[in-house]
């Protein structure tokens, strides 16, 4: 199947960056179910004896991971709740997380039967995580 790449040179944002956004998208179910995990490892028994190579802080690590993840599907549900008054956020969700088509989405949760309103939504969902992304990362570096 052919892999597309929305366009969004008229938001002036990078093909390259596009493609980013879209596998980080395809990414969400799956640091969702990570996350989940993580809540359920506990910390290794503390005899006092020394164990294998592990240096540092194993729990606080395992917490830094989820917190990650969790943020990374705050963002991306985030943007999706923003596009559009949050009209289109579950149908955003199923076709840029989960890679289903404009043809195979649940009719019933479409607010608008026009496909071009669909597509509209969808470019402005990738802007405003793009704005998302830019916005934290321009934060973390000050």
């Amino acid at each position: 199947m052919r892999e597309y790449t929305p366009a969004m040179d008229q938001y002036g944002i990078p093909r390259e960056a596009v493609r980013e956004l879209v596998h980080f998208c395809r990414q969400y179910d799956w640091k969702k179910r990570e996350a989940r995990y993580l809540l359920t490892i506990s910390s290794p028994d503390m005899s006092g004896m020394p164990k294998g190579n592990t240096v540092g802080r194993p729990v606080e690590s395992t917490v830094l991971k989820r917190q990650r993840f969790l943020d990374d599907v705050d963002l991306i549900d985030k943007a999706a709740t923003e596009t559009d008054s949050g009209k289109w956020t579950a149908v955003l969700i199923e076709s840029c997380c989960r890679q289903v088509p404009w043809h195979q989405l649940d009719q019933t949760q479409l607010p608008s039967s026009n496909r071009s309103d669909f597509f509209k939504a969808r470019r402005e969902f990738f802007w405003r995580l793009y704005e998302m992304k830019i916005g934290t990362l321009g934060a973390m570096d000050q």
